[in-house]
């Protein structure tokens, strides 16, 4: 039971174009692959995007009530902003928790020119980012800024210098 040249050859020709196909999806696949990679490998970080932040913290909620409660001018610059409500949030949570799962972030964005101040609590061993401004309902910075907050642009470590300077 041979096969004639014929059908040797156009089985062959398939052979040939099956794995020219093949070679063509792996290609496109991987370039997808590496497309996806550096998409979100440039995507901008969504602070406050881990499983704790999905639900909603009630320490995080009993110092917002306090901060909304309390807040007031702590820099005198005659005005009630971001820097009093981080600065209080701050306050309120060191006198009800440990002091050292809360910090005062900065976040400074030239190319859309926002300079925000709010903290970052933990919360189950996860960074929660929150709007000290916001309310129980929506604390989380990234669904409450949307698309003007961007983690990249991130400062840490003054929590200090703001509660004891307080400017922006």
């Amino acid at each position: 039971m041979g096969y004639s040249y014929d059908e040797i050859y156009r089985k062959k020709q398939i052979d040939i174009e099956f794995m020219r196909k093949l070679k063509i999806i792996r290609k496109i696949f991987f370039i997808a692959c590496i497309c996806l990679f550096f998409y979100f490998k440039s995507k901008p970080a969504t602070a406050g995007s881990s499983p704790a932040a999905l639900k909603t913290d009630e320490r995080v909620c009993t110092v917002l009530k306090a901060t909304h409660r309390m807040v007031c001018d702590t820099n005198c610059d005659d005005k009630i902003n971001c820097v009093d409500y981080a600065v209080t949030f701050k306050f309120e949570w060191d006198k009800r928790y440990n002091e050292d799962e809360c910090e005062i972030v900065r976040n400074k964005n030239d190319n859309n020119h926002w300079h925000h101040l709010f903290v970052r609590v933990k919360s189950n061993g996860y960074w929660i980012y929150v709007e000290p401004q916001g309310t129980n309902e929506n604390y989380n910075i990234t669904s409450y800024w949307e698309n003007k907050y961007d983690a990249r642009y991130n400062v840490y470590g003054e929590t200090e210098l703001w509660l004891t300077k307080g400017y922006l």
